[in-house]
């Protein structure tokens, strides 16, 4: 099981300027300003907090995604 720590400097290698983090039961959503108001781009930076791996969002809500409260943070 991954760490939040862990989780962002894994996400950090992949994604630019993180500003905001959801946090799923199943794992952490990463992304920036740029990912609220645009279309395509890098998208959001999913990691899988039993694995840690890193997945995109559509094999994120395809294989990972459950009913469950979520929390949005600011990422510092």
């Amino acid at each position: 099981m991954i760490k939040y720590e862990e989780a962002l400097k894994k996400a950090k290698s992949l994604k630019r300027n993180i500003t905001k983090c959801v946090e799923t039961p199943t794992a952490y959503l990463f992304k920036n300003e740029d990912d609220e108001n645009s279309i395509g781009g890098e998208g959001i930076c999913c990691i899988v907090k039993e694995t840690g791996r890193a997945v995109d969002l559509t094999t994120y809500y395809d294989s990972y995604a459950r009913p469950g409260e979520c929390s949005e943070f600011d990422v510092q």
